[in-house]
């Protein structure tokens, strides 16, 4: 019987880390779980909810900073890698380089996404090409693309519920790429944060 429990522990511990989700992080982890994600380095809270700076084991060259959002009964439900500091000119071309080149990588995993890349106002003073950076500046411009369960053409696994890949501007000629991953749990964390309204 000990052999067989022991067969079982190893079998399951082989097959739960074949399936660790993004930066080996997975749906509903405790935070002492994520430390260990970390290589035992604890998560440093950001502010008092549910944010943590984290420094995972399994990072990505494309992201210096990441941060989880860790609910004490549901677990982690929210993961962020952000990039350093992308300088670019004010037709944003590096942004969107780097933006549409990490775009191609990831649907390669998930599938087609809903792409937004678009003026918002509907006024369209900032419309031309030489004011891109000065909309997305403003918010009269967005630049994402978003993997969601709803969308017939994404596969997502790992029980995350949406993907978002997006170009955030950071300061002057400075822009940032970041990637959000929801997991199915959040629900349950807004459920939660609900029921004391």
């Amino acid at each position: 019987m000990k052999r067989v429990f022991v067969l079982f522990f190893v079998l399951f511990s082989t097959f739960a880390g074949l399936y660790a989700g993004p930066f080996g992080l997975s749906n509903g982890m405790t935070f002492e779980e994520v430390t260990e994600a970390c290589g035992g380095k604890r998560p440093q809270r950001i502010e008092n909810d549910d944010r943590y700076v984290i420094e995972p084991t399994k990072s990505h060259s494309m992201f210096k900073y990441y941060i989880a959002w860790i609910n004490d009964e549901h677990g982690l439900y929210y993961v962020r890698g952000i990039s350093e500091e992308i300088y670019t000119n004010d037709y944003g071309e590096e942004l969107k380089r780097e933006f549409y080149s990490f775009k191609d990588r990831v649907e390669k995993i998930y599938g087609t996404p809903e792409l937004v890349d678009e003026m918002t106002d509907s006024n369209g003073l900032f419309k031309d090409e030489q004011y891109w950076l000065y909309a997305l500046e403003k918010g009269s411009r967005q630049l994402y693309a978003k993997w969601n369960k709803e969308n017939k053409k994404v596969t997502l696994k790992d029980d995350l519920y949406f993907v978002r890949l997006w170009g955030a501007y950071s300061g002057y000629k400075k822009t940032q790429l970041i990637i959000d991953y929801g997991f199915i749990n959040q629900e349950k964390v807004e459920n939660q944060e609900d029921d004391v309204l």
